[in-house]
């Protein structure tokens, strides 16, 4: 059976041409075809763009699957970078000495001035060190939200991040990174990421890029860093942050190296309390992002005993949902008044230090409010 191809035909490459005339020498690159032969094979991002330019050049969003298969290859952002008939390299004359000397430098990737949305599903078979990124952003004049998708935690993907997120394009306003997708399993154990916080802390990169951007979502390993280092960033700054949503998934808190156990779940208080903290640092910072108005932390497991308890705290506007102890509802009192917990019934008015009773996690749906020893009263009784 012949190959499956995807090339353009001759008589649709000519009425290209005639819209475009300076897609004529890459047309005339045989390598251009697609032809699916095996994985290894697969399209490079030169081609990818050089299509998406040629038959969408409206298009606003850009998707770009990289794959989740065991060993599976990198996406190659060019097929013959050194050819030296390559339609996208470019030639720079160099003088030293006196003397004028021709460096030739790798092609580029076609630019596509609308596209505004990129979405990177496999990112680890796309990028891998910040150069990959580099290349791509430098096609994309005009992007402002990039969704950056792993489906297993890496630690290399990990540091990879890191290194991005320390010099991000400028144009970029809206943040999705998923480092651990919702497999149903328990997070990464602590020996595998012991040797990475020492050098790399994904939580401190993205506090510094915060208040630069107007809305965060990330799934994977957090803590109460981010926001910390968030507020000190942007009251470095001389105009007002702004950020107005953050949506976090927490598959575990960052903890302690020397912790022998950072697990997760409802019965893991340790795991309570640091997620506890992390809710407490989000509401602090709230005095600082005056702009935010939807705030919301979860923790998702597929596998528990009782998923209606696992914990979550959300703001929208003001109202405020989830986990709640004395130290929360003061920390929301102080830092947005006119809040107002949902859930709760008071024996008084007003939010002073009184009795409160938390509705009962019991009938349909998930409970409004959850009181922060009803995860101790658990672990007593089971």
């Amino acid at each position: 059976m012949p190959p499956v191809t995807n090339a353009l035909s001759p008589r649709f490459q000519d009425a290209l041409i005639g819209t475009q005339p300076n897609l004529r020498p890459a047309l005339e690159l045989n390598d251009m075809a697609l032809t699916f032969q095996q994985a290894s094979q697969n399209a490079t991002l030169e081609e990818i763009f050089f299509y998406a330019c040629a038959l969408f050049p409206a298009a606003y969003a850009l998707t770009i699957e990289g794959g989740q298969g065991k060993r599976s290859p990198m996406v190659q952002p060019f097929r013959d970078p050194w050819n030296p008939n390559h339609p996208h390299k470019s030639r720079q004359v160099i003088f030293t000495d006196g003397r004028s000397y021709l460096k030739e430098r790798l092609p580029k990737l076609p630019i596509h001035p609308n596209i505004g949305t990129l979405v990177l599903k496999g990112a680890w078979n796309i990028i891998r060190q910040p150069s990959d990124f580099d290349t791509i952003v430098e096609a994309l004049p005009n992007l402002r939200e990039w969704h950056c998708l792993y489906a297993k935690p890496k630690t290399e993907a990990y540091k990879t991040l890191c290194m991005l997120i320390r010099s991000p394009p400028p144009t970029i306003h809206h943040l999705n990174i998923c480092l651990d997708g919702l497999c149903g399993k328990p997070s990464s154990f602590p020996e595998k990421w012991r040797s990475v916080y020492d050098s790399h802390h994904l939580c401190v990169e993205l506090g510094t890029l915060a208040p630069n951007l107007e809305s965060i979502s990330f799934t994977g390993r957090i803590c109460g860093s981010l926001f910390k280092t968030a507020v000190a960033s942007a009251l470095r700054m001389r105009d007002p942050p702004n950020l107005k949503s953050v949506d976090l998934i927490v598959r575990n808190c960052c903890r302690s190296s020397s912790l022998w156990n950072d697990g997760t779940g409802i019965y893991n208080l340790d795991f309570i309390a640091a997620f506890t903290r992390l809710v407490i640092e989000a509401i602090r910072s709230l005095r600082t992002f005056t702009k935010l108005n939807f705030l919301r932390i979860r923790f998702i497991d597929l596998d528990s005993p009782n998923p209606l308890l696992n914990p979550y705290f959300q703001m929208q506007g003001n109202t405020v949902m989830g986990i709640w102890n004395e130290e929360i509802l003061s920390t929301v009192k102080e830092a947005r008044p006119d809040a107002r917990f949902e859930g709760l019934e008071y024996y008084e008015q007003g939010w002073g230090s009184r009795e409160m009773v938390g509705e009962r996690a019991m009938g349909g749906g998930r409970p409004k409010s959850i009181c922060v020893d009803t995860y101790s009263l658990l672990l007593d009784s089971s």
